[in-house]
């Protein structure tokens, strides 16, 4: 073969990996023996009070690909140790940097197994799925989407587009409760991960994203300052009763640079300002689940400049 047609052979073929390029290493979850309380191969524990179990095991149901899934469980009350109570089971790993503005496919098999009971022999109800892209391993810096109620037996698809708004390169996966009111304990099964890029055409119209140190969730970062305190309501009603009508944030620190955005649930940008004293009122907004992103600077009782970036899920209830 001509030198010249080989290097355009090898150069097309590198567009091409690029095009279908796969972020998920192991996204079927294979790699060691079944067996509780372990993770498979690429894949970190992210919740050190319980660990997930490579399945089947406890579970006899057959992968939906491969021969190996992935189980984690939400734990109720737990009579015999208090610290256990309400706590997610979650995996995480270090994935390819999402670039900013790039439109992405995660795609999940999903199922859950009635005939699973926990180490107490508690029954565990059909749970939820969270979906973290975080900034640090197993630091769930911005929930992109929470499956509905997993209570079906066979496996099922879910996917969810996502427009990247940062270089994040972690991923996060955490078993939540079904009921939110009476939280019971519960259980999900996981296979079949991917992310794949869909659109490299940027879908936003700036990209602000700064640098931080992040922390663990079950870590306790040592700091000699304090933090700025801020709340961030997770609701609101704008039914035009006079009660928690719009969105406002509370802080109680000396703010030098505020950055606020909304996204609806399909990635997409409504709101964003860089005044901290807005006001957003959702009006002809369907109501449901919203993202809001919010990165500030500020300075500490010290004096020195610090910058914080936080990101949940803010509903909007009829």
């Amino acid at each position: 073969m001509d030198r010249l047609p080989l290097v355009c052979f090898l150069l097309f073929g590198y567009l091409m990996s690029g095009i279908s390029q796969e972020y998920i290493r192991n996204g079927s979850f294979e790699g060691f023996i079944p067996q509780e309380n372990n993770v498979p191969q690429f894949w970190q524990v992210c919740r050190s009070h319980s660990t997930p179990d490579i399945q089947p095991v406890t579970s006899s149901k057959p992968a939906s690909d491969g021969s190996a899934y992935i189980g984690l469980a939400r734990r109720g009350a737990n009579p015999a140790d208090s610290t256990l109570a309400y706590r997610g089971e979650a995996i995480g790993q270090k994935i390819e940097p999402l670039t900013p503005g790039f439109e992405y496919l995660i795609s999940i098999q999903l199922s859950y197994d009635p005939s699973h009971q926990s180490s107490e022999g508690e029954t565990e109800a059909p749970g939820r799925l969270n979906v973290y892209i975080g900034d640090g391993m197993c630091f769930d810096t911005f929930r992109i989407w929470q499956s509905p109620i997993i209570d079906h037996l066979d496996w099922k698809v879910y996917e969810r587009n996502y427009v990247a708004s940062c270089f994040n390169n972690y991923i996060i996966l955490e078993a939540d409760h079904g009921d939110i009111l009476t939280k019971d304990a519960s259980y999900l099964l996981l296979d079949n991960l991917s992310i794949v890029p869909i659109n490299n055409e940027s879908a936003l119209d700036t990209v602000d994203c700064g640098t931080r140190e992040m922390e663990a969730p079950d870590s306790i970062p040592e700091t000699n300052y304090t933090p700025c305190r801020i709340f961030i309501p997770n609701a609101i009603s704008p039914n035009n009763d006079g009660v928690n009508e719009g969105l406002k944030i509370y802080y109680d620190c000396q703010l030098q640079n505020f950055d606020f955005s909304i996204f609806d649930r399909w990635g997409a940008r409504i709101f964003k300002t860089r005044d901290p004293g807005f006001l957003w009122v959702p009006d002809g907004r369907s109501s449901g689940p919203y993202v809001y992103h919010l990165k500030i600077g500020y300075t500490d009782e010290e004096g020195e400049s610090r910058v914080e970036i936080l990101s949940d899920i803010i509903h909007v209830i009829p």
